[in-house]
Formats: structure tokens, sequence, C-alpha cells
């Protein structure tokens, strides 16, 4: 599957590249905007090496990294004084989407053999001016855009941790993120919080605080999404949101919450996405969703879920057996009762604290092993509070 979706979009590649340059708008509101594209199949060869060994994989990551930040010559030249943050340039990864898997792709493969000098220092060059240009407009609270530019800094001080930033970038990272660690956010779109888990979900694995998937505010966010899955399989739609969006984010969030809490409730959420989304897709195209290696785990046989015994919550909830909206549904446990015995740490895509010792602050999680050391020469594989009202019993 993966290697048949890598090969259709790489030959997709150069026609999406020049189809973008033929209908770049230049906005002065939205700023610089490249395409998604390129880097996530960037990330996707990425993998593929790490899996196969293939060289042919990264040599082709390599090149997508290193011709990234060229696009933004498609741009009138006039345009970066459009833009007071623009002043000293247009960082060539400005939509922080992106920025991770645009590392992730290059710690899979800067050890390879086929990064030579010349496309080092331009990935590095790149990568160092985009995450310090997220310092102009870093958005601080318990919601996705933050929690994006959070995983994005931890990412780019691991990858270029012998850079003078490193450190600086870091420590943003931790401060937006501490807004959404065992904290109720904020967003009121289903579509967000499944941006929001997934971020908050990569940012747990690449910075080592595995507590992070067990903490109640996850817990409660899982049994509600797992409440919302609708008879047709997609999570129900409010607020900013719309009818079947979101699944691409949501299906490896459910994998890796199957695997910390050998959960086959969750398991079949992920499993009713999918479906879906298969369903739903044109012939001939692949379905490529993606998750870090180990996100998936195999647990008992996919259960469906069904309306517990709780409070109500906002949204109503949907009873998935009678495909209609359940008034009577009561609060959901937000724990077991019982410590979790979570999978082993999965393979991830990502670098660690590269050795270093870190001295939690008091109240902060300590993190994690570093299975990874600074020698290593290869990356392993990969509210708004909810209002909860009581019914009367």
């Amino acid at each position: 599957m993966y290697i048949d979706a890598a090969d259709a979009a790489w030959d997709e590649y150069p026609q999406v590249i020049a189809n973008w340059k033929k209908n770049i708008k230049p906005s002065e509101l939205w700023g610089y905007d490249a395409p998604g594209h390129p880097i996530y199949l960037a990330d996707l060869l990425g993998f593929l090496y790490q899996e196969t060994k293939d060289k042919g994989y990264a040599e082709r990551a390599c090149r997508i990294l290193a011709e990234f930040g060229d696009l933004r010559d498609a741009y009138p030249k006039e345009y970066q004084a459009k833009r007071i943050e623009y002043r000293e340039g247009i960082p060539a990864i400005s939509n922080f989407f992106i920025m991770p898997p645009y590392t992730r792709a290059y710690l899979r493969i800067r050890e390879s053999g086929v990064v030579d000098a010349a496309a080092r220092a331009k990935i590095e060059k790149d990568l160092a001016f985009s995450l310090d240009h997220i310092f102009y407009f870093p958005e601080w609270g318990a919601h996705n855009r933050a929690m994006l530019r959070a995983e994005s800094l931890y990412y780019g001080s691991l990858a270029l941790a012998h850079h003078a930033h490193a450190q600086r970038w870091r420590q943003l990272a931790e401060t937006l993120a501490s807004d959404s660690i065992k904290r109720w956010e904020i967003e009121d779109a289903a579509g967000y919080q499944a941006i929001w888990l997934y971020s908050l979900f990569s940012y747990a694995e690449v910075s080592g605080q595995p507590d992070i998937y067990q903490s109640v505010q996850v817990k409660y966010y899982l049994d509600y999404f797992v409440q919302l899955l609708t008879p047709h399989g997609n999570i129900a739609d409010f607020g900013d949101s719309h009818w079947n969006g979101g699944w691409e984010r949501f299906v490896p969030v459910f994998e890796k919450a199957a695997a910390v809490y050998h959960s086959p409730e969750y398991k079949y959420v992920a499993q009713e996405l999918t479906r879906r989304a298969v369903e739903r897709m044109p012939k001939g195209n692949h379905l490529c969703h993606w998750e870090p290696p180990g996100w998936k785990h195999q647990v008992a046989a996919p259960q469906r879920a069904h309306a517990r015994p709780g409070l109500a919550l906002t949204p109503q909830l949907i009873n998935p057996d009678a495909g209609s909206v359940d008034h009577d549904a009561q609060e959901p446990r937000l724990c077991a009762g019982q410590p979790c015995h979570a999978a082993a740490r999965p393979r991830v895509s990502s670098a660690s604290t590269r050795g270093r010792t870190t001295t939690p602050r008091p109240g902060m999680p300590r993190r994690g092993p570093n299975p990874w050391p600074a020698s290593s020469p290869a990356i392993p594989p990969t509210p708004c509070p909810l209002r909860r009202r009581r019914t009367r019993p």
C-alpha cells in the first residue's frame, strides 16, 4: 500500500508543482503558501527508505526537501515587502502543518549517504529559518495551531541539535505545549479536535512523554469521539467541520489509543473510519493515511462501541445502534480505575533528546529514556472544556 502510494505520488510530483505555479494567487492576508503534497511524499519516501534500505527512496526524498525552498522564486519579487514579518526573507516552510513531516523526512535520510554537503546545507538553512519565523506569531493556548507549532519546534530542535537556536526552539515548544498537556483544549469543531489530538500524540512521541496518552483529558476526548462515531462510518461533524472530515488524523490517533489502552473499541473506530474512506475514494486512488509505524497495534478483535451510561455531552451523543441522537446518555468513565499497561514504546519517525539529561521542573512530567544516542546514524522506524451535565437517574 505505501509503496504503491509513493510511486503514484512521485509520478504526480512534477505536475503537482507545475499546477501550483500556474495557479499562484499571492495573498497579503494569508502570506506565502507552498504546496503540502511534496512534503507528505518526502515523509513517506523517508519511511520507505528506513524500512527497505532502498536508497532510491532516500534520493527522491532528498531532492524534494532540497528543492522545496526554491518554490519561493515563483512569487513576485515585490511580494516580500507586503508583510512586515518577511523583512528578513520568506520562510521556505511557512505552513506549520508540513514542518513536522519535513523534519521527519530529513531525520530519516540524513545518514543514508545520499545527502551531499550542498543538499544538507540547503535543507538545514531552510529549516532553521522557518523555525525562527514561528517566533513572529507563536499563538498561545490549548488549540491545534499552538500545538502544531510546538510539534514543529520540538522536531526542529532535535534535527538541528547543533544549531545555536536549538535550545530556544525547544523552550518555546515546551511552553506552547504546556497549554495542552493534561489540560482541556478549546477547540469547538470535530475537525480541529482531530488536528489537535494528532499533534498532541506526535508531540508526546517525539518528546518522550508517553504519560500524555493516559491523561484524564485525552481519555475523555477519545471516549467522546467513540460516541460520535455514526453508523455511516464517520465522526459526526459539528462546528467549523464537515461530514466525513478529519478521518485521516482520527485513524492514527485511535490506532495509537488502541495500542495504549488495549481497546477493541478504539480499534473499531479506526477500522470504521478507514472503511468509510475507502468507500468514498475514487477508483485508481491509493489510500495512504499517515501514522508512525508502531501506532498501529494488534489488539483483540475490533468491537463496536455502545452508548455508555454517564453524562450527556455537547453536541449530544449519537447512539451507534439506533443511529439517532441519544438524549439519555450519562457520564462515561474517564479512566479504568486501575493502571493501564501501555504497549512498548513504538518506533517513531523522530529523534530524541540526544542524550541530554533533563531535570523536569516541579509538576512537569519526566521524559522517557533516550532510545537514540547522539551518535546513532539512523532514526528508528517509526477544553474549550466540554461541559458535563449529569442526567437524572
